[in-house]
């Protein structure tokens, strides 16, 4: 069976930049300045540490996500990727998982995320709600989640 773990940020900036977002334009940074329901902070990389989930078969690294506080109660999933060999395994959902319980551990009340459209039903099979804000791209969404008290 898969094995989640925490890794490092050097263990999945190369899923992140060759495959995830292999057409980026814009640098990959551990964490990002956006928040929920909308806008940028850049206090967050003074703030808070983000942390990296991968899913290993053996040795192969085969699924990624990453999280990081964006408030004193929110908590970002980022990056959620799991290889097309590894997907209808419930992977996804146990990397969200794994971002959650870190988000209740750091005293989050609510994860969100920003997926693409295309992923979406990862997060609502999960439980995450899509939010009603409008962003400004057609490609992605808000979606989110209470996970604390």
């Amino acid at each position: 069976m898969e094995e989640i773990r925490i890794i490092q940020y050097e263990d999945i900036l190369p899923v992140w930049k060759d495959i995830l977002w292999k057409d980026r334009l814009d640098a990959i940074e551990p964490m990002s300045a956006m928040i929920f329901p909308e806008g940028f902070d850049g206090k967050i990389f003074e703030t808070y540490r983000p942390t990296f989930f991968g899913c290993y078969d053996g040795d192969r690294l085969v699924g990624v996500n990453s999280g990081h506080r964006t408030s004193s109660w929110d908590y970002r999933s980022r990056g959620l990727y799991v290889d097309p060999d590894y997907r209808r395994r419930k992977l996804a959902q146990r990397l969200l998982e794994a971002t959650a319980r870190q988000g209740v551990k750091e005293g989050a009340i609510t994860l969100w995320s920003y997926p693409k459209k295309s992923a979406v039903h990862a997060y609502i099979e999960f439980g995450f709600l899509e939010s009603e804000i409008s962003p400004e791209t057609e490609t992605h969404c808000y979606v989110w989640k209470r996970i604390g008290p």
